[in-house]
């Protein structure tokens, strides 16, 4: 069984843009249990949460399937902490939102709140 969580913060509006609620996984939860939960929300990739709740990063569905194929790893003991992207865009829900649009990194923008906890993503109009 999965400890995964909807975030419970409601849709927000920023300029140009709006968060939508997702689904996270602890750090410490195999990867069976993230493909998952990926596989129920028809996501590609699932944020992460440390112990005290704050984005830790993300998996990607691709590298974790490609990971544990190629490390031979059981994705029913392999944990999310060695398929862990920890260079993700994070927008602080409040702050500019050009701040988040001009970062250069690929992937999506996990909106997180005032501790670091994710909230959703940022979705950018246009």
């Amino acid at each position: 069984m999965t400890a995964a969580t909807d975030t419970k913060a409601g849709r927000g509006e920023a300029a140009e843009g709006s968060v939508t609620p997702i689904r996270t996984i602890p750090i410490g939860d195999t990867t069976s249990a993230a493909l998952k939960v990926m596989d129920e929300a028809g996501l590609d990739y699932l944020p992460v949460v440390d112990h005290s709740g704050s984005l830790a990063g993300v998996v990607l569905r691709g590298g974790v399937e490609r990971g544990c194929r190629g490390m031979a790893h059981d994705p029913e003991r392999c944990l999310v902490l060695n398929h862990l992207k920890r260079n993700v865009r994070r927008w602080r829900v409040g702050d500019e939102l050009d701040e988040a649009a001009r970062s250069s990194l690929r992937g999506p923008i996990i909106a997180v709140d005032g501790k670091g906890a994710p909230v959703g993503v940022l979705e950018i109009d246009g």
